[in-house]
């Protein structure tokens, strides 16, 4: 059955048709600029094991699996979230080359 193939019920649930032909896979190459990824492990919203398919399609991302968070890592887990992203803003080359 494969991964899609388990899940997709509960996407069709959620989403109904909209995303029936939604590809999440569309065009991520084409973002130039840093991305952090803050997902909580309890997104029932958009389910964090989506992102394993596709994440490494963008090529400058950072990936921060919120454990105790939901749809909102920032107001679930505000301490941790706050470290992460200055972190990742610390971490980043601004000099443009």
């Amino acid at each position: 059955m494969g991964r899609r193939g388990a899940r997709q019920p509960i996407v069709d649930r959620l989403f109904g048709e909209m995303f029936q032909t939604y590809d999440l896979a569309q065009g991520p190459a084409e973002i130039a600029v840093p991305v952090l990824i803050a997902h909580g492990r309890y997104d029932y919203s958009v389910p964090y094991t989506l992102w394993d398919e596709h994440r490494h399609k963008l090529p400058r991302h950072t990936y921060a699996l919120f454990e105790k968070s939901g749809h909102t890592p920032s107001l679930e887990e505000p301490e941790l979230f706050d470290h992460a992203l200055l972190e990742w803003v610390h971490g980043l080359d601004i000099s443009g080359g």
